[in-house]
């Protein structure tokens, strides 16, 4: 069954403390990287274990001396424990500039490979336990040294598995192992009635959801059906009426 981000809490975050959700391989001995290249896309699936707002994800990846051509990172949805389609089930892209990557030549030991911090937080994307998304890595390179690597920590991550692409995303094979990565989640999500974000709810609020609905702005589809009409508005009465957690 695809994922997909929950609409109605992109109106606002009621921001929590970050908190550690999932992580492959971090914390132990690297034993190999696979090449990020033109024919070879990498993703690795992650299953979600709190409720709340995807915020970052670190990436256990390096470059080789002299590698170019930046790496883009996407968030894309899942069907079947598959990466979907990137053209059909991206979420959210951030790109990495290569020159941020840190340089090793071969294989780093785990404790000597800083983490790559992709700061997703824009995307608001909302998971609950158990739903699935795919951490994917695409760049332009050459199918030989110098490379941009992606790490394989050990143990193998038992939430997802890791999945190769030879064009861009847009078809997937499975690679049987996973890649190092650890995410971060806003625990619980975001406060839907504070559309201002200003920790108050009051009449500002509504002024606030009016003024999104008049923009067209998808964020005021409160009851998600696709159109925004006076039913949005009383959608928002209500979750008003809830008040923020």
């Amino acid at each position: 069954m695809r994922t997909s981000a929950i609409a109605i809490l992109a109106l606002c975050t009621c921001a929590s403390a970050d908190v550690v959700e999932d992580q492959d391989g971090l914390a132990t001995q690297l034993f190999s990287g696979i090449a990020v290249v033109t024919v070879q896309t990498l993703g690795t699936v992650v299953t979600t274990g709190i409720d709340g707002t995807l915020d970052s994800v670190d990436l256990q990846i390096w470059k080789s001396p002299g590698a170019l051509n930046d790496v883009t990172v996407y968030i894309v949805s899942t069907t079947g424990g598959m990466p979907d389609p990137i053209s059909t089930g991206g979420l959210f892209k951030a790109t990495i500039p290569v020159e941020e990557l840190p340089t090793f030549d071969g294989i780093p030991p785990a404790d000597q490979l800083p983490l790559t911090n992709v700061n997703v937080s824009e995307g608001a994307l909302e998971f609950n336990v158990g739903d699935q998304f795919a951490v994917v890595a695409l760049r332009e390179g050459a199918g030989a040294p110098p490379w941009v690597l992606w790490g394989r920590g050990t143990p193998a991550y038992g939430g997802g598995s890791g999945w190769i692409s030879p064009n861009f995303g847009e078809t997937w094979g499975q690679e049987g192992g996973s890649f190092g990565f650890r995410t971060w989640v806003d625990e619980g999500g975001g406060c839907a009635a504070d559309c201002n974000e200003d920790g108050d709810l009051n009449i500002l609020d509504f002024v606030c959801f009016q003024g999104i609905f008049v923009a067209g702005d998808p964020a005021a589809d409160c009851n998600d059906d696709g159109s925004l009409n006076i039913l949005d508005f009383v959608c928002y009465q209500g979750i008003f009426q809830e008040g923020c957690p």
